[in-house]
């Protein structure tokens, strides 16, 4: 209470929406993730904004993440329709905002003429609803909507994972995919969802910008992809092995496996952050950025591969 009584300057974030997360912190009713978790990894200023941002629509890049790994959930688990229970496929999708607010309108219960008249978009009320018609279902059902185009390719990266026989080999050995995991850590909520799991054996399928193994090894480190799968490793008793299923829109692939070592590392990772997040709660500290986390005050030395000058003192470094 005392932390909420003295809530910190925040000038973008100082609303209803903030107070209502900080008592949701305080309170530890507040749900965590990776991807939270990653975010107070930079700065508590980073954890607010992303708790706090308005979420978007996805961009295509990473819906094409998301329907490569229904596909491929799909390829192992065909009872399961990841990807019809998720997607569905679309004739056209709104461009415009007169475009949008007519399907928004429509899905609201106007009639396509009432909506026509409201939003204005170019072109006949009824010839608009028939092109926009499987996006609007397709909105009502909750499901993201893409394009044949997205889908094809979506499918050609898949067939071509399918073919790999080291990919086949990790995927013989899934038990389950899309593995829900629910957990609790000095008193807060995690949620997170594993892409495949089997005994003593974890998996995670990412899409990447290049797939080249020397790139992903750099994207594990800079995305911190072993905090991820350390975190998810909590579920298994001891540590589990560890593979990413890694792909490119070219149709580029690299299967890599992630250390015991890493893992570890990723482990204890997890428990300092969190043990940072009960302290930063407890201090009231989210206005503060990147020195959160520097122990002691951060100085810049003069490197010793920086040329001197002639009219320095010999005794001058």
């Amino acid at each position: 209470q005392e932390a909420l009584d003295n809530l910190p300057i925040l000038v973008q974030e100082e609303d209803s929406a903030y107070i209502a997360l900080l008592k949701r912190i305080q309170s530890k009713e507040e749900t965590l993730s990776f991807s939270s978790l990653k975010e107070f990894a930079t700065s508590p200023k980073n954890f607010i904004k992303y708790k706090l941002k308005d979420r978007k629509k996805p961009t295509d890049a990473v819906l094409e993440g998301s329907v490569c790994d229904a596909l491929l959930c799909d390829y192992i688990k065909p009872d399961r329709f990841e990807f019809e229970n998720n997607f569905s496929l679309v004739e056209n999708s709104p461009t415009t905002d007169n475009q949008t607010l007519f399907c928004d309108l429509i899905i609201s219960g106007k009639t396509p003429e009432e909506a026509k008249k409201q939003a204005n978009p170019r072109g006949d009320s009824q010839d608009l609803y028939l092109s926009y018609k499987s996006f609007i279902e397709a909105q009502k059902s909750g499901k993201q909507c893409v394009s044949q185009e997205l889908y094809d390719k979506c499918l050609v990266i898949v067939e071509g994972l399918k073919k790999s026989e080291l990919v086949n080999s990790l995927l013989d050995s899934v038990l389950d995919v899309q593995v829900k995991q629910e957990w609790e850590f000095k008193g807060y909520k995690f949620k997170g969802y594993k892409d495949a799991e089997g005994n003593n054996l974890l998996i995670d399928f990412k899409k990447m910008a290049d797939a080249n193994p020397d790139k992903v090894e750099r994207e594990i480190i800079q995305r911190k992809i072993y905090l991820q799968m350390g975190m998810y490793a909590e579920s298994f008793e001891g540590i589990p092995e560890c593979y990413l299923i890694v792909f490119d829109a070219t149709g580029n692939f690299s299967v890599i496996k992630i250390d015991y070592s890493l893992i570890s590392y990723g482990k204890r990772e997890y428990q300092y952050l969190v043990t940072k997040f009960e302290q930063c709660a407890k201090q009231n500290r989210w206005a503060e950025s990147y020195n959160f986390f520097d122990v002691q005050q951060r100085t810049v030395y003069k490197p010793k591969w920086i040329k001197g000058f002639e009219t320095d003192p010999d005794d001058v470094e």
